[in-house]
């Protein structure tokens, strides 16, 4: 027994298992979501695994993640003030799960430090690069029936977009020789799905992100060649996407805003906001509890018929965690996001490698498009933002203590 038991120990223990599950999370959000679930809950357990058996420590944790722990701890918290039954259960589970993607992946980066990357790097980018290549040859499969490469919906596909163009930018600017033009045709087939998804959202947070990163970590010289390189780029794809379908989504925003779902749908949330109670403003009614509470306060009727459509979140991040969370969750959600934000850019300073620099600005980009997109297009509580938060974030804060580190052994 103890020998099988030591066995277990050195398989689960090694970087491998880890490595696949992580890989797995990305593969499933990219190309099949049924199973994002599975593989967020066997990165939770292979991390917990990881801390019983001491290949993780408490003193491997950074001040970060000490902080992101202690808001997941009170945003917790917050529901033990609510009745039990009005929480979202699967709801509550997904975020358990993406706290424990946050770990492994802190955990993988420690595992790293004593046996090096090996191949990883490589693995993650053919992933990327496989993802994309599915993405687009089912786009073409499925067109006209209502799908969008494997989505269902245009705002998925925009969102797979805007988050793997800058991770093969990376690895463009990352590699030499055949590699480097091997990315040039996922590139462009990237920047031509972000344009068919129609999902002027992620437009939005894709060219904001981009001229936010590089306001803040380029010089004037080298934002004017990234901007005329990303406008050349994403004009060429445009070119060959068509350019009348965008202009059709820009004039139809233009002459139907007021009758948009969206901005009847924050009013009706504002309405139903004003009967909250003074317990309600400040601690929510629980993770997932919107769905329960909006559908006496719908006006919003979708074409041609007049019943009145019940959305399950209100598509405003701030909305959804004033309700679920309270005035208490707004400020520890938005407190952690906005720290990291400012780490970013602190931690870039007198940064000596130059691969460690583009790796921190693409994880700051992708974490920019993250933020701006989901925070108008998808529940906080849902796999498919949990999903790729566990991702963002765990690579930020393992980004952000990598640095650290680096700059306190160059002090």
């Amino acid at each position: 027994m103890l020998f099988l038991w030591n066995r277990i120990k050195i398989v689960c223990g090694h970087h491998l298992p880890l490595e696949i599950t992580i890989i797995g999370i990305f593969l499933s959000f990219s190309l099949n979501q049924g199973s994002i679930g599975d593989f967020m809950k066997a990165c939770t357990v292979l991390f917990i695994f990881d801390f019983f058996t001491g290949n993780y420590n408490y003193k491997n944790l950074s001040r970060g993640h000490l902080t992101f722990l202690i808001v997941i701890l009170f945003m917790l918290l917050l529901n033990f003030t609510v009745p039990g039954l009005s929480v979202h259960k699967r709801s509550l589970c997904y975020f358990l799960y993406f706290a424990g993607v946050v770990l492994a992946i802190d955990s993988l980066a420690v595992k790293f430090e004593k046996n090096g990357m090996g191949f990883f790097p490589y693995i993650c980018a053919v992933s990327v690069i496989i993802a994309v290549t599915i993405q687009f040859i089912e786009y073409f499969i499925n067109l006209g029936k209502g799908q969008y490469g494997l989505y269902h919906n245009m705002h998925h596909l925009g969102f797979f977009a805007i988050l793997t163009i800058p991770i093969l930018f990376y690895f463009f600017c990352s590699s030499r020789g055949f590699l480097r033009y091997l990315l040039i045709l996922p590139l462009f087939m990237d920047f031509y799905l972000l344009w068919e998804s129609s999902s002027r959202i992620a437009w939005l947070a894709f060219f904001a992100a981009c001229f936010i990163t590089f306001l803040l970590f380029f010089k004037i010289k080298d934002i004017i060649k990234l901007t005329v390189g990303l406008l050349l780029f994403s004009s060429l794809s445009l070119f060959i996407a068509g350019f009348s379908d965008v202009e059709k989504r820009f004039q139809d925003f233009a002459s139907n805003w007021r009758q948009e779902e969206r901005i009847i749908l924050w009013k009706d949330t504002v309405k139903m906001l004003t009967d909250n109670s003074a317990k309600d403003w400040i601690v929510g009614h629980g993770i997932g509890t919107f769905r329960n509470h909006y559908p006496k306060y719908s006006t919003y009727c979708v074409p041609d018929t007049t019943t009145p459509y019940s959305f399950t979140f209100p598509h405003n991040t701030i909305l959804q965690i004033i309700f679920e969370n309270g005035l208490i969750g707004v400020i520890l959600f938005f407190g952690l996001f906005f720290l990291l934000f400012f780490s970013f850019k602190k931690k870039s300073l007198n940064l000596q490698d130059q691969s460690t620099f583009y790796l921190l600005i693409t994880t700051f980009c992708i974490f920019s498009a993250f933020f701006i997109f989901t925070f108008l297009t998808l529940p906080v509580y849902s796999r498919y933002t949990l999903c790729p938060a566990g991702l963002i974030i765990g690579l930020s804060l393992v980004m952000v203590k990598k640095t650290f580190n680096a700059q306190q052994i160059n002090n």
